[in-house]
């Protein structure tokens, strides 16, 4: 009944990788907890990050400069116009 961000919800009931619940939070447009989650992922050396300057996932999240400096962390390039 409430549609996808109700589904996104539910399963973030289910995430135990940090990675998965920030996308969960990304897709749900909650900023703050998508990045806490990332930031997370980063300290454990989640293999996905490399994914962080490709996914459409991100989108809404890369012009936060908090986004852009994982970016620069993580070693991807963040001069390439959003």
């Amino acid at each position: 009944m409430s549609g996808l961000p109700g589904y996104w919800r539910k399963q973030l009931e289910f995430a135990e990788r940090p990675d998965a619940r920030a996308v969960l939070y990304a897709r749900l447009g909650e900023t703050d907890r998508a990045l806490e989650w990332l930031e997370k992922a980063y300290q454990e050396r989640s293999p996905t990050m490399v994914r962080l300057g490709v996914d459409q996932v991100w989108d809404s999240l890369r012009s936060d400069p908090r986004f852009q400096d994982l970016l620069r962390r993580v070693g991807l390039r963040t001069d390439i116009p959003l």
